[in-house]
């Protein structure tokens, strides 16, 4: 469990490096869409665990916890997927309109999307 928020910043932007780059790839390779699949499954579950977690009442177990911060990783993934689909190359649009509609279909429907988040998808 990240107990630091300087330790989620962290991840958060070693996760996107990574995944960025199987935005570039137009073919549909194999291992690119295995690593797709990959990061949608992690950001359900994550947000499945954390929102499981808060329901079984561990969620004041740091006494910060702020209300709907489970989704943060969700919101912050639908947020960067959302920015690139507007890409010039075809293959990061193509790879980010992938990911987002395998991760509305992966959520259950109990997923909080922010409004904002909503309105520009």
């Amino acid at each position: 469990k990240v107990s630091a928020s300087g330790d989620v910043d962290l991840f958060t932007s070693a996760f996107f490096d990574v995944f960025n780059r199987c935005l570039l790839v137009f073919k549909r390779e194999p291992a690119v869409e295995r690593s797709i699949d990959f990061a949608v499954k992690f950001t359900v579950a994550s947000t499945q665990i954390y929102a499981g977690g808060r329901a079984e009442g561990d969620s004041d177990a740091e006494g910060d916890g702020e209300e709907g911060e489970e989704f943060k990783f969700l919101n912050t993934f639908f947020a960067r997927m959302i920015s690139v689909s507007d890409a010039k190359d075809k293959a990061v649009r193509f790879r980010a309109c992938q990911a987002i509609s395998k991760l509305l279909n992966g959520l259950g429907e109990d997923a909080e999307i922010d409004d904002g988040i909503w309105d520009e998808l």
